[in-house]
């Protein structure tokens, strides 16, 4: 298992095809940016990216491994808390998996709420379970 990174910003730019992404906080110029390789999110940052919801505004937090492999996004809203986590990344044996936890649909609103107790527990759950099988 590959040690887990936090990076609190917003994308900065972004390849076609989704591995090379450059994440920048612009609250803080003097955290620098950095690059990571999104290919499992894809999917996701595509939607994102060519639509202009307001999702694409919000506070991130990325979570990104030792190789730089982008493999969590956690939607924040202004207080701080998620809205949406957005996972993806391969497996063990090379299985590779993507899964949204909150609304799947792009977030438009300006003050949306935290996600539900219902989808946290879920989030947690397939960590744990994830962290079981690929330890």
């Amino acid at each position: 298992m590959l040690r887990q990174y936090d990076y609190y910003g917003s994308i900065s730019s972004i390849s076609g095809d989704c591995k090379k992404i450059v994440l920048r906080n612009h609250q803080d110029e003097s955290i620098p940016p950095t690059q990571v390789n999104g290919y499992y999110l894809k999917e996701y940052l595509d939607k994102v990216e060519f639509q202009d919801a307001e999702e694409r505004y919000f506070p991130h937090r990325f979570v990104y491994n030792s190789i730089l492999v982008l493999e969590e996004i956690h939607v924040l809203n202004q207080q701080g808390t998620d809205v949406k986590i957005i996972v993806g990344g391969c497996g063990k044996g090379g299985v590779p998996y993507f899964e949204i936890f909150g609304p799947k649909e792009l977030i438009n609103d300006d003050n949306p709420q935290q996600i539900s107790p219902e989808e946290n527990h879920r989030y947690y759950e397939w960590r744990s379970k994830w962290l079981e099988e690929n330890w």
